[in-house]
């Protein structure tokens, strides 16, 4: 058992390590598998590169001191060709880097399971070699994808004819979360595993007060839920290939094959089995099994452009304009054409029409759309464009990722238009508390409007991650306003070193050319502290955390010896908070029983004519033992009538902990059976546990300073 708990502590060592969290950031910025994610952290990463040596350091020391805490997560909705909608997940730089950190742990392993199904049963994620070191963690997506057409042709010209195609539903949304720790880890309760829940946790779950707090899910995205994500379905490809299935899977697309409709069905039913059993649903909608009378229809996919096609859209106006045209007719519909037509094709308006047109039809296209249209802002072009926006913004567009891409596209005609005249609708719409993505593009557009409102709504934002995101839209406009100080003091009021470095950064360039003077830049980094120490050490980052206590006192000196146990039983005080609240409330009494022993013991050395009670009980026999922590703060004690809010408030917790059954069956007094502890009384403790550790924080202050 000591050596499997040396195990973990090495690993979470190496996860923490300062190269370990640069191989992660080289991965997240080496990916291609994510570009459209990516390019909203474009600037951000720029700016938090700048100093990696630094940020990376800070992250390794708050990982190791448990002040680490992720920020929730911000979802996006992009609209599908059924209507329905795909989330994904934009996280906070640091997020993202813990995330890619513990993935990296993983991947050794996993990579070593999943050599035998590599480009035989399993195509999508396929990792390239030396896993361990490699920041290039996949190759090519498109050799995979062609080795799974490959397979399934070379399956079907052996004899299997018969197909079905096995399609999981919101596959990323379904994964269970407790079910993934413990694929990962036999024992989920240990640093890494406990690190990773928290995580997941607060990306999935809306805000501190979600009465029931939902434990499934990844978020998409990140590249890290690739792994996580094939890591889940591990152990469905181990059971297909234990069972002699035929199949070939590109991330949640199965395709099973065989010789008779007999050998497809049991194949299916016993997947269908095993999926629910970890939770995941069977795409009833799309599923049938049938004799493929072609290749192509085994592969069940829409064939690629063809290479003449391809050069036509980069040479051929007219033939491109032909094509797109062709596309969008219902007998010929092809959306891999049309969306590639898009992302390459030059900067011409003939597709200008066509868009207009199918925009509201293909809400699935907007963000092809807009990127086509953003490359056309021109003077000429912007007068079009602004009634095309004008035309949607009149409306009630149904998808909230629509009306933010509209807002943007709008804030981008800045440099040729009147777009002052849509300021009241944006007020409107942000004072009916919208999304988060909408908030994200009606604050792009207020940042061009050269007036007090984007700094006046980004400073009672909530968000880390839009608030990171909106840095880039501060210009000199902005900061020439005077109430940017206030906006900057906001900033550094947030609990995000993140944050600070990133505006820090900021300024910094805009420094660098010339567009805030020397003056402005060295009043402006002022009001942005920096970072100190004692911010990122345990004790006083949960103080301030879960208690809004600014406590900065250095702990280590306080307690001594019993520093590192103090910190831990804290710290397992704040997880226990989110998943068992009577867990909370004995580690919490545990902790008070230090902090009150400790506070004494220093009390007598800093006030020496102070009564406090004895710390050991003096025996005759000389069994000499410590005095019980009831005793030590009961009430009839002079420390209780010298200190009664603190005392008094340890007391009701310590009382309370005695009736919890965590600690005892029944009550010693009265052989009633004790209860567990409620929502509502949870938060009356938190509240008293904060008078008690107020208390505690002013009384040493008073005398250490």
């Amino acid at each position: 058992m000591v050596k499997k708990l040396s195990e973990i502590k090495k690993k979470y060592q190496k996860l923490i390590s300062v190269e370990n969290l640069t191989l992660a950031w080289d991965r997240i910025n080496a990916s291609t598998n994510n570009l459209s994610y990516k390019n909203y952290y474009r600037t951000i990463f720029w700016y938090y590169e700048y100093d990696l040596e630094t940020n990376l350091s800070t992250l390794s020391k708050k990982l190791a001191n448990n002040s680490y805490k992720p920020s929730k997560g911000l979802k996006i909705y992009k609209p599908k060709e059924s209507g329905l909608q795909r989330p994904f997940t934009l996280l906070e730089i640091e997020d993202l880097i813990v995330y890619q950190a513990i993935a990296n742990i993983v991947i050794p392993a996993l990579a070593k399971k999943r050599q035998k199904l590599e480009n035989n049963f399993v195509f999508s994620n396929i990792f390239n070699s030396d896993v361990e070191d490699n920041i290039f963690l996949f190759k090519n997506w498109k050799s995979g994808y062609k080795n799974y057409k490959r397979k399934i042709s070379a399956n079907y010209l052996s004899g299997l004819t018969f197909t079905a195609h096995f399609d999981l539903a919101a596959y990323y949304d379904t994964i269970d979360q407790n079910s993934l720790l413990s694929d990962i880890f036999k024992d989920t309760q240990n640093e890494i595993g406990n690190l990773l829940f928290e995580c997941l946790q607060e990306w999935n779950n809306k805000t501190e007060s979600d009465s029931k707090k939902i434990s499934h899910g990844i978020p998409q995205g990140p590249l890290s839920s690739s792994i996580f994500g094939e890591l889940f379905l591990l152990s469905i490809d181990d059971y297909l290939v234990d069972n002699n299935i035929s199949y070939s899977r590109y991330v949640d697309d199965i395709v099973i094959q065989g010789r008779t409709i007999d050998e497809v069905q049991r194949a299916v039913i016993l997947l269908d089995i095993k999926c629910k059993e970890k939770g995941l649903v069977p795409q009833s909608s799309k599923f049938k099994i049938y004799e493929a009378t072609s290749v192509e229809e085994a592969i069940g996919k829409n064939p690629s452009l063809s290479t003449e096609e391809k050069k036509d859209i980069f040479t051929d106006e007219k033939k491109v304009l032909e094509l797109f045209l062709f596309s969008f007719e219902k007998d010929t519909y092809d959306s891999s054409v049309i969306r590639y037509i898009l992302k390459v094709f030059k900067d011409s308006d003939i597709l200008f029409d066509k868009v207009f047109e199918e925009f509201s039809k293909h809400y699935e296209f907007a963000e092809e759309f807009c990127i086509y249209l953003n490359r056309l802002i021109n003077k000429q072009t912007s007068s079009k464009l602004l009634l095309f926006v004008i035309s949607f913004l009149n409306r009630t567009i149904p998808y909230d990722f629509v009306e933010s891409e509209i807002w943007i596209l709008l804030s981008n005609l800045s440099e040729y238009e009147n777009i002052k005249t849509f300021a009241r609708l944006a007020i409107t719409r942000l004072q009916n508390q919208p999304s988060d993505i909408i908030r994200y593009g009606i604050y792009t557009y207020l940042s061009k409007l050269d007036d007090n409102r984007f700094i006046g709504f980004l400073s009672h934002e909530n968000s880390k991650i839009l608030l990171s995101l909106q840095i880039q839209n501060i210009s000199t406009s902005i900061t020439n306003n005077i109430l940017f100080t206030d906006l900057l003091r906001f900033y550094s009021k947030r609990n995000s070193t993140t944050l600070k470095t990133l505006i820090s950064r900021h300024l910094y360039f805009m420094f660098q050319y010339s567009e805030i003077s020397d003056k402005d830049y060295n009043k402006f980094i002022a009001l942005l502290p920096k970072l100190n120490e004692k911010e990122l050490e345990t004790i006083n980052y949960y103080i301030g955390n879960d208690f809004g206590i600014d406590s900065n006192i250095d702990w280590k000196s306080f307690f001594g010896k019993s520093f590192e146990h103090a910190s831990t039983i804290f710290y397992h005080a704040h997880l226990a908070g989110k998943r068992h609240k009577s867990e909370w409330l004995n580690a919490i009494d545990s902790f008070n029983d230090l902090l009150i022993r400790t506070f004494i013991s220093n009390l007598n050395s800093w006030n020496p004519s102070q009564k406090t009670p004895p710390l050991i009980i003096k025996d005759k026999k000389k069994n000499d033992k410590a005095q019980d922590y009831g005793c030590l703060i009961d009430k009839g004690t002079p420390l209780a009538k010298t200190y009664p809010l603190l005392i008094n408030n340890a007391l009701d917790i310590h009382n309370r902990r005695c009736k919890n059954p965590l600690s005892h069956a029944m009550d010693e007094k009265t052989f009633i059976f004790t209860t567990f502890v409620t929502r509502t009384e949870f938060y009356e403790y938190l509240r008293k546990e904060k008078i008690v550790l107020s208390q505690v924080v002013q009384i040493i202050k008073h005398y250490i300073s």
